[in-house]
């Protein structure tokens, strides 16, 4: 387990009484639950949940930093996630921290909340949408945040930590590749606009490359602007053309949820579409999960060619 200011931060208590206790805050979770993983630090983005779901958006704070995953789960009937989140509260409270989310279950949107956040996959982190607990806190010093999501799931506490602090790293970045023709990052007038057109209407469907989304969640990073960007001057110019937004996923994870995930995905670029400009009646949003792959789902690569977004043309 990674070290940190979180350390300091996820100090243990005894659950039953929901009282803090002097064993050693490194352990950085409730009394007795197990580490189930752990995930960089890396230099990345994290979309931090600051706001509960309004109709139509989680609001999110876009952080970059050297960020850490974790996830734990605690064996146990009989504690429930207010005294977990109980146990976090005086912690937080007790080391000054400042509380930028604090809100359970119904409160925090619920079903659509858990579309709007990042999770680790199962069997790591588990997430019941009607009985959970959300904190997003923040150090002043040096801007480092954190988001502690507590969740049960039948006999079984969850707790997934991510944490984000300033980092300097930067990467080493090779000269792009020719870009593939993509409808993405093609306005009418731009040269291959025709080319583009005669393969949606032959073949029925392209894929949205430039799209990026949150780990397991819905919401598009600022970074998809540009594919959106394309794809609305394409639509605007021709408002008798009608498509299908289609999500799809990998594999991991039942099918219900991917499904969820999926059009979860493909009702943000719907939105995102709408936003600029793109008549509402033009647009279409369904998800598939995983019934529809690409690639194999039995590898790293072939899973990432797998969560993709689609249009395929309805008129």
């Amino acid at each position: 387990m990674r070290g940190g200011w979180w350390l300091l931060l996820l100090a243990c208590w005894t659950l039953a009484g929901g009282a803090a206790s002097a064993a050693p805050p490194e352990l950085g979770a409730p009394a007795g639950a197990e580490a189930t993983a752990s995930v960089g630090p890396r230099t990345d983005h994290y979309a931090l949940p600051v706001g509960r779901f309004t109709t139509s958006e989680q609001p999110v704070l876009q952080l970059r930093g050297s960020v850490i995953w974790e996830a734990f789960r605690l064996e146990d009937r009989e504690t429930t996630v207010t005294a977990v989140a109980d146990g976090y509260r005086a912690d937080i409270e007790r080391r000054g921290l400042e509380i930028l989310l604090d809100c359970a279950s119904r409160d925090c949107g619920g079903f659509d909340f858990r579309f709007g956040i990042s999770l680790l996959p199962a069997p790591s982190m588990r997430m019941d949408v009607q009985d959970f607990h959300q904190f997003s806190v923040k150090r002043a010093k040096n801007e480092a945040y954190a988001s502690i999501l507590i969740s049960r799931v039948l006999g079984s506490i969850y707790v997934q930590v991510v944490t984000v602090e300033p980092s300097e790293a930067v990467a080493r970045i090779n000269k792009a590749p020719e870009p593939a023709e993509t409808l993405d990052t093609v306005a009418p007038e731009r040269p291959g606009y025709g080319a583009m057109m005669s393969k949606l209407e032959t073949e029925g469907h392209v894929q949205l490359d430039g799209l990026d989304f949150a780990t397991g969640g819905a919401q598009l990073s600022e970074g998809s602007g540009a594919a959106l960007d394309g794809i609305a001057e394409v639509l605007k110019s021709q408002p008798e053309l009608s498509i299908v937004i289609v999500g799809h996923s990998d594999n991991q994870g039942g099918l219900d949820a991917n499904i969820a995930l999926s059009r979860s995905r493909a009702i943000s670029v719907l939105e995102a579409l709408v936003a600029r400009g793109v008549a509402r009646g033009q647009l279409e949003a369904r998800g598939i999960g995983y019934l529809s792959p690409v690639a194999s789902n039995a590898t790293t690569e072939g899973r990432a060619k797998n969560r993709r977004v689609e249009i395929v043309l309805a008129n």
